[in-house]
């Protein structure tokens, strides 16, 4: 049984003002949840939440692209299989700490949830000298106290439509 669809539904509700409660960042006026929708190629169907962090429209879009293109074809049972390969293609390469497809992330010196987590970074732009790259961005970066990445070079940056390090001229 393999999977062969996954979706997200973001879903956001008032929350009543007499069930409203005070947060550091102010008054609770909704509630905001992703739930996630599997489908196996024998048609059984089930559903699950992610954790939006505040961004439900961001994560469902992570999920019907990103997330969804590496699990369709894989084993519905093999939970750990596909766990292992989320992590490997898009957290170990993009979480937290991570030089974006350069270095990975340093999930040794994260501190765990509810702690506090600093980075300390020192970036150095590209170089151009007569509008062709020279020197590549280089990247250095201490995650709470731990140096994780040492002048790392950025070979090309990720997302947007100007991609690249030259804007998306020359292949970026």
């Amino acid at each position: 049984m393999r999977i062969a669809d996954l979706r997200a539904v973001p879903i956001s509700f008032p929350v009543p003002a007499d069930k409203s409660v005070r947060l550091g960042i102010g008054r609770s006026v909704k509630r905001d949840s992703v739930l996630v929708r599997v489908e196996t190629d024998e048609g059984h169907v089930g559903w699950g939440e992610a954790h939006h962090g505040r961004c439900p429209g961001a994560v469902a879009k992570l999920i019907d692209t990103t997330m969804r293109e590496l699990v369709l074809g894989m084993d519905a049972h093999d939970v750990a299989g596909v766990w292992a390969r989320v992590f490997k293609m898009q957290l170990a390469s993009h979480g937290m700490g991570a030089v974006i497809n350069e270095s990975p992330s340093p999930y040794h010196a994260y501190n765990g949830v509810g702690k506090w987590n600093a980075y300390d970074i020192t970036f150095r732009a590209a170089r151009f000298q007569d509008c062709k790259l020279v020197e590549k961005p280089v990247v250095s970066m201490y995650f709470n106290g731990v140096k994780v990445h040492s002048n790392v070079v950025i070979n090309q940056v990720w997302g947007g439509p100007n991609s690249g390090i030259d804007g998306g001229n020359d292949g970026g």
